[in-house]
């Protein structure tokens, strides 16, 4: 995992170098990453707690699922990947939005930002220790009650911007 190669991307996300996980994090180097929502075909969203064992943030909430894009690969090949590595989903990523992931003090990523619609989630508990779907209405008071990622600000904004568009594509079985 540490050895895992990273391109190093400007601002602009053009990749200008590559270096390993860890000289991407010491270094506070800008990497590429991924994150997504599930949807289960009702609308509802999945809401999960991160493994206490993650490298960031272990043990608190979140609204989405993902991990870096490993060095030559792309952003779609990368969502694709970690959907069924963390959650067993197989379905087709449907692309939202793309940020730019200044959170954290030591992790500095593009992000793009997918969904996948689906009603079966099978969690690799070494990433994520529990979940549930939850209506998107009850979201605001579930965000005041648990202790969440940092990005989870941006993401809600995303999601409550992009909430019309997504719910159009789930009634629609995921078609546009």
């Amino acid at each position: 995992m540490q050895s895992e190669l990273f391109d190093i991307v400007d601002d602009n996300d053009k990749i200008i170098g590559r270096a390993t996980r860890k000289e991407a994090h010491t270094k506070c180097l800008t990497h590429r990453s991924v994150m997504f929502f599930i949807f289960n075909k009702k609308g509802e969203l999945f809401l999960n707690k991160r493994s206490s064992n993650k490298e960031f943030e272990g043990g608190k909430y979140s609204i989405v699922l993902g991990g870096h894009v490993k060095s030559g690969d792309s952003y779609e090949k990368s969502v694709i990947r970690e959907a069924q590595e963390e959650a067993g989903i197989t379905s087709k990523p449907h692309f939202i939005a793309y940020f730019k992931n200044r959170c954290k003090e030591k992790d500095k990523e593009n992000c793009a930002l997918y969904f996948f619609i689906t009603d079966k989630v099978t969690l690799d508990k070494t990433e994520v220790e529990q979940g549930g779907f939850v209506k998107i209405g009850g979201l605001k008071k579930i965000l005041k009650e648990k202790d969440f990622i940092l990005e989870t600000k941006i993401l809600y904004k995303i999601l409550l911007e992009n909430k019309e568009k997504v719910l159009q594509k789930i009634k629609n079985n995921g078609e546009a």
